[in-house]
């Protein structure tokens, strides 16, 4: 952009009739250019925006932590499974009976 701004001559409040007309020409295309290349930038932005937020929602959305209903029921079972066994050897090491050799 810097090098836009810099391909145009400055204008002097000198300058003849003639020069002023056509340096308001200019100015209104450089301006007319600068807006179209600010709302494509807007555009892009925006839609780079959403993509980022599309992405975000699938790699830390809910459903990427989630499991099915089965999983979540043979983990469950398997954990209450475990808790039991050691209650139960919490029990006999109370009773001072020992602890038998695993199956």
């Amino acid at each position: 952009m810097a090098a836009m701004l810099q391909d145009t001559a400055p204008t002097t409040r000198e300058a003849a009739p003639s020069d002023a007309g056509e340096s308001v020409l200019v100015s209104r295309e450089m301006l007319e250019r600068l807006q179209a290349e600010l709302q494509f930038e807007k555009t892009r932005n925006a839609a780079l925006n959403m993509e980022v937020a599309r992405l975000k929602r699938w790699r830390f959305g809910s459903s990427s932590e989630s499991l099915d209903c089965t999983t979540q029921a043979v983990l469950f079972d398997a954990l209450l499974a475990d808790t039991l066994l050691e209650d139960i050897a919490g029990q006999r090491a109370r009773r001072g009976v020992p602890p038998t050799p695993p199956a």
